[in-house]
Parts: structure tokens; C-alpha cells; sequence
């Protein structure tokens, strides 16, 4: 996807700032779905998992 540096590149430097890695990926994936809406959540969730190696699998409901 078009997104996958950004999407990397704010859950890096968000860690990097000692932000919460939930509040990282929380905005990673929020910067995904802007950019791709169409997406189903459950999938935009296990690529943005895959891109950053967050655990966050664990936060589909």
C-alpha cells in the first residue's frame, strides 16, 4: 500500500518520543483508514500489526 512508509514511520517516531505504543499504533492505524477507508478494520488492524510489529491483535473486538 501507498501508506506503508508513513504508516511505519508515525508508529516509529511515536515510540521513539516514549509515547505509549498503544497511543502509536492508535495513530498508525488512524493514519491508515484515512487513507483507505474501504478497508475493513480487522484487516487494516493486522497490517498495520504486520508493518509496525505491535501485538495490537489483541485490540479487535
Amino acid at each position: 500500500m501507498c501508506c506503508r512508509v508513513a504508516v511505519e514511520r508515525v508508529y516509529r517516531e511515536l515510540c521513539a518520543r516514549a509515547e505509549p505504543p498503544e497511543w502509536a499504533f492508535e495513530a498508525a492505524l488512524t493514519l491508515y483508514r484515512h487513507n483507505h477507508p474501504d478497508v475493513p478494520v480487522a484487516m487494516a488492524t493486522k497490517d498495520v500489526c504486520d508493518w509496525t510489529g505491535h501485538p495490537a491483535m489483541l485490540l479487535l473486538h
